[in-house]
Formats: structure tokens, C-alpha cells, sequence
């Protein structure tokens, strides 16, 4: 993966085209690197909050809806920056991270139905978890595109890369009629292994990114170094945050106190960063 992603980046560096079957490899590879980051801050920190971590990388990769918000920063600057796994709420849900590369900023984001009710696909409504094993309800597809994909991340000044995951539900009997409609069928990469295809927003509008490589993913303009960190850091751990909040409803009553408590104490970190 490490070998396939590389000249996928340089692409990105280059402004140069790229195919949606390079954006599906490159989303894959964000989710190795987020699941990697938070593995190794398990093992260096020694576990100081006393999670049990019951996946590695190869049962996270293309498991969840995904999503990778494309910025481009005024610098010319090379580095590469990570951004998003100081705070606890990193710790307890590592569902997004951000990476600066040189002279862009990528915002990766994953969730159970993260984009794929508003992408027109069947999602999945979490309520209740029992020994780790999530129960929910089935909401049939839209099939049709509603915009902002993201309602609380619209992402004006760059492009949003969506792509909805449904492999989770290709295991129950009872949701495979949902998944076998012409809109999901037309709009997969792989139906046999649940990976939707991936879509495009940008300047406002919405759809699927073409089979060709294309130009369309490049940032309408340049943002300097401030706005690109403020969009970083306000992004990333509030998508934790909500994640955490979100996890609340199917969390065990003896558990819910202290993740309300992790959660009140990220929401005054943040705030605080958010002034400096």
C-alpha cells in the first residue's frame, strides 16, 4: 500500500490528475496511517488511559464511511506535519487526523454513516452495544445526492473526497435487498466487498468523481498557514468529540459517566487551543 500510495501524493504535490481509483487507494492508506498513529500512541503513552483495543489496522481498512477534505496553504515550505492525536478524544476515538504535506492540508474523517445516508446509499443507525457488537436500524437510500455532504464541515475553500462504506451490512440477510438496488450497484467500486465510489464537492457542488483522471480535485485557492491550522485542529477533534458524544447512545449505562466526563474535558481543551 505504502508503495502504491507514494506516487498517488507526488501527484497530489504535482497538481496533477488523478482517478477515482487513485482516490479510493489513497483513503485506504488514511486509514491505515490514523489506525497506525493511534496504535502507537497506545503503546507510548502505556496505555495511561486503560483502553482494550480488540482491532489492529487490517480489520479497520475499508470498514467505515470515509471522507479526505483537500486545503491548499500558501508555503512552499516542504514538511509534513500531523495533526489531531494530542488530545484524549484522539485516544478514545481515533476517527480522524489531519496531515500536512508541504503545501497541503489533508482532513481525513471516518464514522458509521459519515456520508452515506447524504450520498443517496442505505446506512445504519447505531442504538445499543452489547459485548461489542453494535445493534441498529436500517435506513433505506435517498438515492440522490444531498449537499453539503457534511452538514457541520461544508468545506467552501477546499474538496471534499466522500466515500461510503456499507461492508458491515452485506452480514445480515435482512439488509441485502437495500443493497442490491441499481443506485448502490452503479455507484460501487467493489458491491461484493461494500465500497461505494467515491465522490467529489467542491465549490458547492456535488457528485460522483469520474473513472478518468481529472483535475477536478484541486483547490479553487490558496489559504495561509493560520487558516490552514485553525481548520486542522477545529475539525479533527471536534469530528472526535461528536464521535465520542455520537457513541454515548449505544454505550453501556456503567460506562456513559465517564465518557461524559473525557468529553467534557476535550471540549474545554479545544476551547482553549482554539483561542491562542
Amino acid at each position: 500500500m505504502e508503495a502504491l500510495a507514494e506516487p498517488i501524493m507526488r501527484t497530489i504535490l504535482a497538481d496533477q490528475p488523478l482517478s477515482e481509483a487513485d482516490w479510493d487507494l489513497l483513503l485506504g492508506w488514511f486509514d491505515k496511517v490514523r489506525v497506525g498513529l493511534w496504535l502507537s500512541k497506545y503503546l507510548l503513552s502505556k496505555n495511561a488511559f486503560g483502553i482494550k483495543p480488540n482491532f489492529h489496522i487490517a480489520q479497520r481498512i475499508d470498514r467505515r464511511d470515509r471522507a479526505l477534505i483537500v486545503f491548499r496553504r500558501e508555503s512552499a515550505v516542504q514538511t509534513r506535519t500531523i495533526l489531531g492525536t494530542f488530545l484524549p478524544c484522539f485516544d478514545f476515538s481515533p476517527t480522524s487526523v489531519a496531515l500536512i504535506v508541504n503545501n497541503y492540508l489533508f482532513v481525513n474523517l471516518t464514522g458509521i454513516d459519515l456520508c452515506s445516508h447524504r450520498l443517496g446509499f442505505p446506512s445504519f443507525k447505531p442504538f445499543s452495544e452489547d459485548k461489542g457488537r453494535v445493534e441498529g436500524a436500517l435506513t433505506l437510500g435517498t438515492h440522490r445526492i444531498i449537499s453539503p455532504v457534511l452538514r457541520n464541515f461544508p468545506q467552501a475553500e477546499g474538496t471534499g473526497l466522500y466515500q461510503p462504506i456499507y461492508r458491515d451490512l452485506l452480514e445480515s440477510e435482512a439488509t441485502k435487498p437495500a443493497l442490491a438496488e441499481k443506485y448502490v450497484t452503479n455507484n460501487s467500486i467493489d458491491q461484493t466487498r461494500g465500497i461505494g465510489g467515491v465522490f467529489l464537492q467542491r465549490l458547492g457542488k456535488a457528485g460522483r468523481y469520474p473513472a478518468h483522471k481529472s483535475n477536478l480535485w484541486v483547490p479553487s485557492k490558496s489559504l495561509d498557514n493560520d487558516h490552514i491550522l485553525r481548520i486542522a485542529h477545529t475539525s479533527v477533534y471536534q469530528h472526535q468529540i461528536e464521535q465520542m458524544t455520537s457513541a454515548l447512545v449505544a454505550s453501556p449505562q456503567d460506562q456513559k459517566r465517564f465518557w461524559k466526563e473525557q468529553i467534557s474535558g476535550c471540549r474545554r481543551v479545544l476551547k482553549t487551543m482554539l483561542k491562542k
